[in-house]
């Protein structure tokens, strides 16, 4: 069976510069995925806060030369919680994670609020990084904030 694009997108992600800067050359969409591991390889959030996403986004910009305008931004969504709740849900990530209310509420990774409170801050994020590509764990729960987007 032939695909119905003539090429298929290619998606790299991750956090490192070694990642960022070997997919410049060759990713369609470059993925920012905010995890970092600790000496064991076990997973953490060490990328979590809006600074590291920002200083990635311009090692992507740097790294990409001519193509840099060709590369989507992404980001991969770790958890999200809308509308009532939402404040315990941003209480219970800060502690789980050992972040602060600051990165949490800041982060792209963690959409935690009222739809529109997320609509906001994932503009503010394609405003101030670039990123349009935004994948969520439940999309059946985000399906609302998609809708507001899309009516704008």
């Amino acid at each position: 069976i032939r695909p119905h694009q003539a090429r298929v997108p290619i998606l790299v992600g991750g956090h490192g510069r070694r990642v960022i800067e070997a997919a410049a050359p060759v990713a369609d969409i470059v993925q920012f995925t905010g995890l970092t591991h600790a000496a064991d390889g076990t997973p953490r959030p060490g990328g979590f806060g809006i600074d590291m996403v920002t200083e990635r986004a311009h090692w992507l910009t740097d790294a990409a030369g001519d193509r840099d305008g060709l590369i989507e931004r992404s980001i991969l969504v770790q958890a999200t919680h809308l509308g009532v709740g939402a404040e315990e849900a941003s209480d219970r990530a800060a502690a789980r994670l050992g972040v602060t209310h600051e990165v949490v509420e800041s982060t792209p990774f963690l959409l935690f609020g009222s739809v529109e409170q997320i609509v906001d801050k994932l503009e503010s994020l394609r405003e101030a990084v670039g990123v349009s590509h935004i994948v969520v764990r439940d999309a059946e729960r985000f399906a609302p904030v998609v809708t507001a987007l899309a009516a704008r």
